[in-house]
């Protein structure tokens, strides 16, 4: 655990302080709000063009039906 202990001259100056790391915190979430849409929006294409490949093969889509995914994590063996 990290404690960080900072000292300021006045009160204007912790207003200033507190500003700053406002503005970086809501540049941080902009990126990641610009990275979750863009994100977001690839996983509609890729649905959009799931549908029409399984429309092609004469395949219904079941949508309750598990996803078979081939990046599932490997069990974890206990330490011995």
């Amino acid at each position: 655990m990290v404690i960080e202990l900072k000292e300021y001259e006045s009160a204007i100056e912790i207003a200033k302080a507190m500003d700053n790391d406002i503005s970086k915190t809501k540049s941080i979430l902009g990126e990641y709000l610009r990275r979750l849409d863009s994100i977001r929006n690839l996983a509609e294409r890729s649905k959009k063009i799931r549908e029409v490949v399984f429309k092609l093969a004469g395949k219904k889509i079941n949508p309750k039906q598990p996803r078979r995914d081939n990046h599932r994590r490997p069990k974890r063996n206990p330490r011995r």
